[in-house]
């Protein structure tokens, strides 16, 4: 089947796939784990993994897009074969499944924007921290804004890709600006020498700890997009000709270059308004409200504080937002390749996005855990897509890639199919699983249990069987109705 809409320019193209790649992973996700697990430590091992698996799944990933012109599940079924379609499904359920809590996260920052608009962050001196705990302290505020979000997306679905298109161009650049010159502001303060010590240079005993690999390369795949079914998604929209290595270098580089200043902001800030000591504590705790608190103390205290506030969060939100479309977006193109209605699947999944995002809106220790568990399902998707072109042939889908793009690439592409991804996969996945098994004193009872806010074996575990079930029922509906 070929697509009848396609993006109208290369720009569109790169600007949805900026869209969904910058946004709340860099500016609420990134800082707090790179100040959590070691700074320099974290950074280095994020930009190795940016290079190894990021940049060949996202290439990857436009190649199954653009060669079979459909969503995840029917990709896998022609790329692949018919029994394969689980795949696809899986890396739709994990998207969406990301996309309930994201919801919540995109709400928090609808919630900022209000408060920015009203003039909060004009005055200084405010009391972020009591902001931030008076927000969380409110199931009606947080249920209520996240209803907002939902209704807002989902509104958004019912427009199509057209609509997704004009929204990124415009506001996807408006926030690198606005993170520019929030960063450039910060880099002014007197916290500047410690707060950029503390985010960037190593902390080598971190090196031996498997979390910290774990978290960049969750990171990785979390905020570059990299196994999401995104740029594979988009790419079925794309023209024949699209360059596939530009856009996913484009994707990787923006997206880093967002993360760094956002963590440049965050760390100087920090230790320009709190003691050294405090500092140390708020950034190595990684808690969620730590861009909430920080930054918005940071813009209380600049010049047009106001103006300021309020674009950055205009474009925080619009960031945030164009991120959160394109999850439900890959659920929604599985069904309507199918032949299903859209805009009966777009309700259908609108009562299910509520229903399902409500835990994480009014607990934030069951959205964190949620944040860990389908982070690292990326891995799983991650390696699917991989499977998938090593069934291709990696040389040929190398040559594909070079048919189309500017930019040519090497047979590090091919290494990094064949060994890399996989190697990493096995090896950080089982160092993770024995260290744990350390950390719980090889206690099997705790390290199996299921635990709805937890972090343990058994939690993965239990969600990750609850949506291989889910996957394979879902791409059955949809492959048999194709038949």
């Amino acid at each position: 089947m070929s697509r009848k809409v396609q993006w109208a320019s290369r720009w569109g193209l790169i600007a949805a796939a900026l869209g969904q790649a910058i946004g709340a992973g860099n500016i609420w996700r990134f800082p707090r784990k790179a100040a959590q697990w070691g700074g320099g430590t974290f950074i280095l091992i994020y930009l190795l993994f940016n290079l190894l698996w990021a940049v060949p799944l996202l290439m990857s990933e436009m190649i199954l897009g653009k060669k079979t012109e459909k969503g995840t599940v029917q990709a896998f079924s022609d790329f692949l074969d018919e029994k394969f379609s689980w795949m696809g499904a899986w890396l739709a359920w994990v998207t969406l499944a990301i996309g309930f809590e994201y919801a919540v996260v995109t709400s928090w920052i609808l919630k900022y924007l209000v408060l920015a608009l009203q003039g909060t962050f004009a005055k200084a001196g405010v009391d972020t921290q009591a902001i931030w705990d008076n927000f969380m302290a409110s199931p009606a505020e947080k249920l209520g804004y996240f209803f907002v979000v939902i209704i807002l997306a989902f509104i958004v679905l019912y427009g199509g890709v057209k609509v997704f298109e004009v929204v990124a161009k415009i506001l996807v650049p408006s926030l690198i600006v606005l993170l520019g010159i929030v960063a450039a502001v910060a880099l002014t303060l007197p916290g500047v020498t410690k707060g950029l010590e503390y985010m960037f240079v190593p902390k080598w005993e971190y090196f031996t700890n498997s979390r910290t690999w774990l978290e960049a390369l969750t990171q990785v795949a979390w905020s570059t997009g990299a196994g999401w079914g995104f740029l594979l998604t988009f790419a079925a929209y794309a023209k024949k000709k699209e360059d596939i290595a530009l856009n996913a270098f484009t994707t990787v580089w923006g997206n880093m270059s967002a993360s760094f200043l956002a963590a440049t902001a965050i760390a100087v800030t920090v230790f320009t308004f709190l003691p050294v000591d405090k500092a140390n504590e708020a950034l190595g705790s990684g808690n969620s409200g730590l861009a909430f608190i920080y930054l918005t103390k940071l813009m209380a205290n600049m010049p047009m504080s106001y103006i300021v506030s309020v674009f950055f969060f205009l474009a925080f939100f619009f960031a945030a937002f164009t991120s959160l479309i394109p999850m439900y977006e890959i659920a929604l193109t599985n069904f309507v390749d199918a032949g299903y209605s859209r805009n009966k699947i777009a309700l259908i999944l609108f009562v299910f996005a509520i229903f399902a995002g409500i835990p994480s809106a009014l607990n934030i220790g069951f959205q964190d855990s949620q944040d860990f568990v389908w982070g690292l399902g990326l891995w799983i998707s991650g390696m699917f897509i991989t499977y998938a072109i090593i069934q291709f042939g990696v040389d040929k889908a190398r040559e594909y890639i070079n048919e189309v793009s500017d930019i040519k690439i090497g047979k590090w592409y091919d290494f990094s199919i064949k060994y890399a991804i996989p190697i990493m996969f096995v090896v950080l996945f089982g160092w993770w699983i024995w260290q744990s098994f350390q950390w719980y004193d090889f206690d099997f009872v705790k390290i199996l249990s299921f635990n709805g806010t937890g972090y343990n074996l058994g939690t993965i575990l239990v969600w990750w069987i609850f949506a291989l079930m889910t996957a394979m029922l879902g791409s059955t509906a949809i492959t048999s109705r194709k038949r």
